[in-house]
């Protein structure tokens, strides 16, 4: 990220389960940290660097979205696949 960003955390667990047991993928770690700004701040660096590492390992940040959050995003791609898709292409563009 470029310049080091100072940040309490607050707490942190690890995903119990891997996201497919037959690879050998790293587990998922939760933190949650003391001030929102600071999060905001890191997935903004996150999303416009694209790539980060750690010790030259590539890692992804993301948020961390409730399922019904996640369940509306998907019935927005849906929608907007549809209409992409169809006579209403302009209205995306």
């Amino acid at each position: 990220m470029g310049k080091e960003i100072i940040t309490q955390v607050q707490e942190t667990q690890r995903v119990p389960n891997r996201i497919n047991p037959r690879q050998n993928t790293p587990r998922h770690i939760l933190i949650k940290l003391t001030k929102i700004k600071h999060k905001e701040k890191i997935l903004k660096a996150a999303r416009e660097k694209q790539q980060i590492t750690h010790k030259g390992i590539p890692i992804r940040i993301t948020a961390d979205l409730s399922a019904e959050t996640l369940q509306a995003m998907r019935e927005w791609q849906d929608i907007l696949k549809k209409m992409a898709t169809g006579s209403y292409l302009s209205i995306i563009t």
